[in-house]
């Protein structure tokens, strides 16, 4: 990018492969994740701003060419690369690309289950619905859950792991296409928002009682609609913003007197300071996807040189699944 702005401002340009520093791998990509961050880092609008020019792109997975002086990793390794993004400055380290150089603690090895051309379709989603829905949220077995804009990655495997848990999963869509889709990827419930009354299907569907637990990424004037739709002491986590540049606004009053627990949420949240937790959603993550517990949904795939195509198609709102770019 030498501007930020619309999906055109993105080139494909030749550059050296990047040489490790002291504790850095360098990886030849296969897969490369995108992410709504990746969007929002396009037009300039995300919370952590690169430099232009620069490269773009926080996830990838790929075959370690050259690996840390520690050999935390050794060459042929199949790994994929963790959401660290306060340490990942994408102008020189950007993951969309043919190879890329990470500090081996933000790497984590691919699950053997999973193929090399899938390797970044992993790390973001699982770790921040595993994240948001079990360390910060404590979901547990029998309670509900609505989550919001559900035909994400995100989504998605949020829906995943609240099944895991024994969670009871309300999806919601603005697509009567998508409502079949979410049934069949773990919703046990469907709201499509553009034409049903959200808080009264979720009030029925919980007989009157309201959610447990909301997970949303488009805040805006859900946020009212959210806590009018959760119970009381109920929780939502707020791990997006969607609707920008139009932001939240609510009843202080619905808040106070429910008690609910109204928080932000990034994947930062419980793994940049403590590892034992960030190893355990690893395992959890690995060892489900291995075992067919979690399925990867990829939605669409794109080849490098078509970067410019797979943002278009990631704003056009058709996404079901996750987008892969495959160098």
């Amino acid at each position: 990018m030498r501007s930020f702005g619309p999906p055109d401002v993105l080139e494909l340009v030749d550059a050296e492969i990047p040489g490790p520093q002291p504790h850095e791998v360098l990886v030849r990509v296969t897969s490369i994740g995108m992410n709504r961050s990746d969007v929002d880092c396009r037009q300039g609008i995300y919370p952590v701003t690169p430099r232009l020019p620069s490269g773009i792109g926080w996830e990838a997975g790929g075959i370690v060419v050259q690996p840390d002086e520690n050999l935390t990793f050794k060459a042929g390794d199949r790994v994929g690369s963790l959401p660290c993004s306060k340490f990942v400055d994408v102008t020189d380290y950007g993951r969309t690309a043919d190879y890329f150089v990470a500090n081996a603690e933000w790497l984590t090895k691919t699950p053997e289950s999973v193929p090399d051309r899938d390797a970044g379709a992993i790390w973001i989603n699982y770790l921040t619905a595993y994240g948001a829905l079990k360390d910060v949220g404590g979901l547990e077995e029998g309670e509900t859950i609505v989550i919001s804009a559900a035909s994400g990655a995100t989504g998605i495997a949020a829906m995943q792991i609240a099944n895991l848990t024994g969670a009871r999963v309300i999806a919601t869509t603005r697509s009567d296409d998508k409502c079949g889709q979410l049934l069949a990827a773990g919703a046990n419930h469907v709201i499509n928002t553009s034409r049903e009354d959200y808080i009264g299907r979720v009030q029925s569907l919980t007989a009157g009682k309201g959610a447990d637990f909301i997970f949303d990424p488009i805040t805006g004037p859900f946020v009212a609609k959210h806590l009018e739709a959760v119970r009381r002491n109920g929780r939502v986590l707020i791990y997006g913003v969607l609707t920008y540049p139009e932001f939240a606004s609510f009843d202080p009053d619905v808040l106070i007197n429910k008690h609910i627990s109204l928080r932000g949420y990034t994947v930062d949240d419980p793994y940049l300071a403590d590892r034992p937790a960030l190893s355990r959603a690893i395992r959890v993550i690995s060892d489900g996807l291995n075992e067919d517990k979690l399925r990867l949904v990829i939605c669409r795939r794109f080849s490098l040189e078509e970067a410019v195509q797979a943002h278009e198609f990631s704003e056009s709102g058709r996404q079901f699944g996750k987008i892969l770019l495959n160098p």
